[in-house]
């Protein structure tokens, strides 16, 4: 923290000893086809939204060792104090898995050190998960953010990146000084789907699986679809197509589901095939994947507001097929097609 900069949001703040900009000479730019002939930047308007930010505060504290934590933290916000030369170890809770910007707000404690650990399961000793309710005989793995205070009043963190967690681990391992926790909180973030669709059904059972299977759904739809967000966070074809349905169904919303065909239009290679997930720099092929992207802009025409969409899209999946083509064994059937 002593190595932040400290009133930057400030009209006041001076920045004469901010770095000069390096100025790119945007004449020396290539724009061309095909994700590996591109130099540079070539910036275009968004079509989707602003991503939903919403305030989420953690349900509970599940343990507490080396301090005592008032009985609603962090539920509602209170403050205690870490004493000098302890470590602090508390284990919260978010009941639910979610994407969110973690804030922790604190004082004193010079050179404390503090360390934030997510996960969505604790682990056994064999490194299983089991039961996720369960925390006894489990420990934390996961994620970590770790900072020092540099021991002035209201110092504030929050992370540079959305994290994904159901637990969420506070460890504070202080000095000579005790720090006071003031609050703790997540800043929930996410594509801003709205439910619409309404489940109708004597089995309430039913609605519990819809609820599950929107939030999963929610968890997965950031700027992009992706295949979870806690590991990967990658936009693969296969699971996209499967995400773009449910988006359909559930919300009407398809403007992130023409993020995704863009993107993977814009994936194409000197082939002419995508490759299986995008934006990605490894270049991972799964051929099939392919096929699934022209699946996709079919079921945009049936389902989606804007037909003529489809329409740009039509050149570029005449050269996957063209590549497809080449692969055509005497059956019939496809056969010894590169990639996975």
């Amino acid at each position: 923290m002593r190595e932040r900069v400290k009133g930057w949001k400030k009209t006041s703040f001076d920045d004469q000893a901010w770095e000069t900009p390096r100025p790119i000479d945007i004449s020396n730019l290539r724009f061309g086809f095909g994700m590996d002939t591109r130099v540079g930047w070539q910036l275009t308007p968004s079509i989707i939204p602003a991503r939903e930010h919403t305030l989420q505060r953690l349900e509970r504290t599940r343990l507490a060792e080396g301090v005592r934590v008032p009985e609603n933290f962090p539920k509602e916000k209170s403050s205690f104090e870490i004493p000098a030369n302890t470590t602090a170890r508390i284990l919260l809770d978010q009941d639910i898995l979610t994407n969110a910007f973690v804030t922790l707000q604190w004082s004193g404690g010079a050179d404390s050190q503090i360390k934030l650990t997510y996960a969505e399961a604790l682990y056994d000793d064999a490194g299983n998960k089991g039961d996720r309710d369960v925390i006894e005989g489990k420990q934390m793995l996961g994620a970590r953010d770790s900072i020092i205070s540099d021991g002035t009043n209201d110092q504030v963190f929050t992370s540079m990146r959305y994290r994904t967690y159901r637990y969420l681990e506070l460890e504070v391992k202080t000095e000579d000084e005790p720090l006071v926790i003031q609050d703790m909180y997540g800043m929930y973030t996410g594509y801003p789907f709205e439910m619409k669709a309404r489940l109708f059904s004597n089995n309430s059972e039913l609605q519990d699986m819809m609820d599950i299977g929107w939030r999963t759904a929610r968890l997965c739809a950031v700027d992009t679809y992706m295949d979870c967000p806690y590991y990967e966070r990658l936009q693969y074809v296969g699971d996209t197509r499967i995400q773009h349905f449910v988006s359909f169904y559930n919300s009407g919303d398809d403007r992130l589901a023409k993020n995704a065909l863009n993107l993977m239009d814009y994936s194409r290679q000197k082939g002419g095939f995508t490759l299986s997930r995008y934006p990605d720099r490894q270049g991972q092929v799964i051929p099939t994947y392919s096929l699934w992207y022209i699946s996709m802009l079919k079921d945009y025409l049936y389902y989606g507001t804007e037909p003529e969409f489809v329409k740009d899209k039509l050149f570029g999946s005449r050269q996957i097929l063209n590549y497809f083509i080449n692969y055509i064994a005497e059956d019939g059937s496809l056969k010894n097609v590169p990639g996975w």
